[in-house]
Parts: C-alpha cells; sequence; structure tokens
C-alpha cells in the first residue's frame, strides 16, 4: 500500500472574525511534513509494488466511491485512504456495509485510518487480517495513519 498524495496538513478553516486568519480546525503545515511518507518508501517496497502493478488490471473511476461502486462489477480488492477518518453520523457506520455487495467474497478491503479508527463502523460479514500485515506494516513505517485490511467472507 503506498499513498503517494500531499497528505494531512493541507485543511483550512477560515475564522468567523477574520476569514484571513486560521480558525478552529484548521490543519496545515508545511510542504516537507506534508510529503514525508514518500521519503519513508523504502526501495524493495516500492520495486515489489511496482512488479505487481505490471500484472494487476487497475480501474481508475473518478468520484465517490460510495455512489460509483454499486454501478461497477465486485471487485476484489479496494483501497480507501483516510476518507473514513472524516465520515461521521449514519455515514461513519454504514459505509462499510454499503460497500460490501461491491466486493467479491474474499476481497479485501484496505482502510487507511487517519489518526484513529472508525470504530463504530459495522463490519459484520468482514474478518480482520491486519494482524497478518503488521510486519509489512511495521516496515513502511505509516506514522500517523492506521491501516486496517479487512476481507469480505459472508454476503
Amino acid at each position: 500500500i503506498i499513498n503517494l498524495t500531499a497528505g494531512m496538513g493541507g485543511d483550512w478553516v477560515p475564522s468567523e472574525e477574520d476569514p484571513s486568519l486560521p480558525g478552529p480546525g484548521t490543519d496545515m503545515i508545511g510542504p516537507e511534513a506534508r510529503l514525508a511518507h514518500v521519503v519513508e518508501c523504502k526501495p524493495d517496497i516500492f520495486h515489489e509494488v511496482k512488479a505487481g502493478l505490471e500484472i494487476t488490471d487497475i480501474a481508475f473511476c473518478p468520484g465517490n466511491a460510495m455512489t460509483l461502486l454499486p454501478n461497477l462489477e465486485p471487485v476484489n480488492f479496494f483501497s480507501f485512504s483516510d476518507v473514513p477518518s472524516y465520515f461521521s453520523g449514519e455515514l461513519a457506520k454504514t459505509y462499510i456495509q454499503g460497500l460490501k455487495h461491491s466486493l467479491e467474497i474474499g476481497a479485501l478491503l484496505v482502510i487507511r485510518h487517519y489518526l484513529h479508527l472508525t470504530t463504530s463502523a459495522d463490519r459484520r460479514g468482514f474478518i480482520d487480517l491486519t494482524g497478518n500485515y503488521t510486519d509489512a506494516i511495521d516496515r513502511e513505517g505509516f506514522q500517523v495513519y492506521h491501516p486496517e485490511i479487512l476481507q469480505r467472507v459472508a454476503p
């Protein structure tokens, strides 16, 4: 799992008193910190991923995964970046079940949580395989991210 996006630290919430100043909820850091995870990528992991990409079919479907996936054929792998960490209310509880029918039995669902796990999410029909990947996760050095690897096992 390799994330080459700019990551956290780019959220600007204007102050109510003065919109030119940051307000509560602003999360701004410099570019070096936002791209630190790219430097952390180890060459052996990069080459392993590159080799895997050569034998993998990848579909790029821009848009909202929660509305796109139900309209596609079921997939055997889906990876969420840190998006679920920002879900709230009912969506935070139901997003995994909302994706379930878009995943084949045996499919992996990788969720990269930012700072905290979405513990309220309904994980029925999935088993947690994260422990099987502890060595790889430790080698990658995720820092503020908490990867979770689930496998769909039941309808």
